[in-house]
């Protein structure tokens, strides 16, 4: 036996056998603890990519809601725009008007006022002055003779 033999007894060199060379516990240890590092890191960036896939895929669809928003809301200002304008048309009419031609005068003042940049009102009050808001109105000077303006803001 040699002398470094005599320092270790034969019970604390417990080892496996690993290509004709011995590997202590303590080392064993160690490979097994650096094998568990790499597992968990491993792990962590996995759940890392899988968190950040889910915020992606969050942030995309929130910026989906929020543009769904911004569309209803623009909606619900034409909406309420054109609930003024009828409630200023029946103002005016009363139930003198049939419902189809009162949704039709509506949308006329409503694409003609956003058209042109028109006072919504203003162009209902031009169109009840010059035609009485009837469509087949005919224009006349003062001769009675026809000028060609047609009735509802024709041209």
């Amino acid at each position: 036996m040699n002398a470094s033999n005599k320092n270790f007894p034969r019970a604390h060199r417990i080892g496996i056998l690993l290509h004709g060379n011995k590997i202590w516990i303590s080392e064993y240890v160690s490979l097994l603890s650096l094998a568990a590092l790499v597992f968990v890191l491993f792990a962590m960036s996995f759940f890392v990519f899988l968190n950040e896939s889910k915020i992606l895929f969050t942030d995309k669809k929130i910026a989906m809601l929020r543009t769904d928003a911004m569309g209803m809301k623009e909606l619900l200002a034409q909406l309420s725009a054109k609930e003024k304008i009828g409630a200023a048309l029946k103002g005016v009419l009363g139930g003198s008007i049939s419902s189809s031609t009162y949704y039709q005068l509506v949308d006329l003042v409503y694409n003609n006022s956003k058209t042109y940049g028109y006072d919504p009102f203003l162009v209902l009050a031009v169109m009840q002055v010059e035609s009485v808001f009837q469509p087949r109105a005919l224009g006349r000077y003062k001769s009675l003779a026809l000028s060609g303006a047609l009735g509802l803001m024709h041209t």
